[in-house]
């Protein structure tokens, strides 16, 4: 079930996640200096129980919902959106940890409880079958949170058997961290404390029982949804992966407008007798346009969380057209929240791009973030009017 704000377990993680924001903030400049989420934070965390959000009952663990989660990464995000990144990122594996079959999940879960995993789906692998499993050769890039885990949830192509006319076919799998190389290529102007660095497999093997098919991964019917008591195993991964993702740039642009309201009164205007922002007409209506644009990102975002919350937990599944629509949604919130923070900034002055200002690591962090893939708005407004007009999608995921 994914809860609602104002039940006990929500709200008791949300209070956690904001009990942390100070100190996230603080050593933010630290983690993108060193480009990676400091250990201390991580203890931290862990110790507050995040990590633990999303691990299935079945597994001792709260099960907890889309919303939480999302919610969790939002607030976490006002101190520092890659920690938010990674740490949101590191509760959500759990849940793509729970989509897989029992075997795979016995071993995992009941072995560590939490599990702490980067995940990259890009399917850029390629898997050789062998008795009892796959060797993988491939490359992985943006793999998020690689420094803080222990395994991977990668993807790559089966290339069948031709001979037989068995179709090429991708497959998610999970292979320990321990087992692939690192390729430290993670040299960024934003989102630099998430060492998404690119993952390389050489020849790896790959129990079947780690393997499932990515077209049953990423849908409704996936082993682990008739596992699990929890509706949102059987969330539609595609839509649930954007909004989740999307809830870092909302955090981003909430604390980007707070502290612009902040600075409008505490700013002295160069060749003035001590004037601020604050009583200047054009800066107050430039704090009213970004408090609007935060508001129809944090509504867009929202809605798409409602919608597929809410359609799911009742036992439906998304049509296409609603699918194609939670994408978009979550698309349109990032570039909202994106213009709530260039709002901001074009009327804060040039002392907010001094290194110390957590400003101009928020506009950074987020012109970086809006170029994943599932925020590509180019692509799912064209999936969004192929559906709506009942037409075949040329972009599904």
């Amino acid at each position: 079930m994914s809860l609602p704000p104002g039940s006990d377990q929500h709200d008791a993680f949300i209070a956690a996640a904001e009990a942390l924001v100070p100190a996230l903030a603080e050593r933010a400049g630290e983690a993108e200096r060193a480009r990676r989420v400091p250990g201390t934070t991580m203890e931290e965390v862990r110790a507050a129980g995040l990590l633990t959000a999303m691990v299935p009952s079945r597994y001792g663990g709260p099960g907890l919902g889309l919303r939480t989660v999302s919610e969790i990464s939002r607030v976490l995000a006002h101190g520092c959106p890659s920690t938010s990144w990674v740490v949101g990122f590191l509760i959500e594996h759990n849940w793509q940890f729970a989509r897989f079959g029992l075997e795979a999940q016995d071993e995992l879960f009941g072995k560590d409880g939490c599990v702490l995993a980067v995940a990259q789906l890009q399917p850029s692998g390629r898997l050789r079958r062998v008795e009892g499993g796959y060797r993988v050769t491939g490359r992985w890039a943006w793999c998020s949170a690689s420094q803080q885990s222990d395994y991977a949830i990668l993807a790559g192509l089966d290339s069948g058997d031709p001979a037989s006319g068995e179709r090429a076919n991708a497959l998610v799998f999970i292979v320990p961290i321990g087992d692939l190389g690192q390729d430290d290529d993670w040299f960024t102007s934003g989102m630099r404390a998430t060492a998404s660095l690119t993952l390389v497999a050489d020849d790896v093997f790959v129990p079947a029982h780690r393997t499932v098919p990515f077209a049953a991964f990423a849908g409704e019917d996936n082993p682990g949804a008739s596992i699990h008591p929890e509706a949102v195993v059987g969330y539609p991964l595609g839509p649930s992966l954007a909004l989740f993702a999307a809830s870092v740039t909302i955090g981003a642009a909430e604390q980007t407008v707070a502290l612009f309201k902040d600075q409008l009164a505490s700013r002295v205007l160069f060749a003035t007798a001590g004037d601020t922002p604050a009583g200047r007409p054009r800066s107050q209506a430039r704090l009213a346009d970004a408090s609007v644009m935060l508001r129809n990102a944090q509504l867009l975002w929202r809605d798409g969380l409602d919608l597929v919350c809410d359609t799911a937990d009742r036992g439906h599944r998304l049509t296409v057209e609603q699918r194609a629509w939670a994408r978009l949604l979550a698309g349109k919130a990032v570039l909202a929240a994106r213009d709530a923070i260039s709002t901001a900034c074009d009327g804060a002055g040039a002392s907010i791009y001094y290194e110390r200002s957590p400003i101009q690591r928020f506009q950074r962090d987020v012109e970086t973030l809006k170029g994943h893939v599932v925020f590509d708005t180019d692509r799912s407004c064209v999936s969004y009017g192929q559906a709506a007009l009942g037409l075949p999608l040329t972009d599904p995921f």
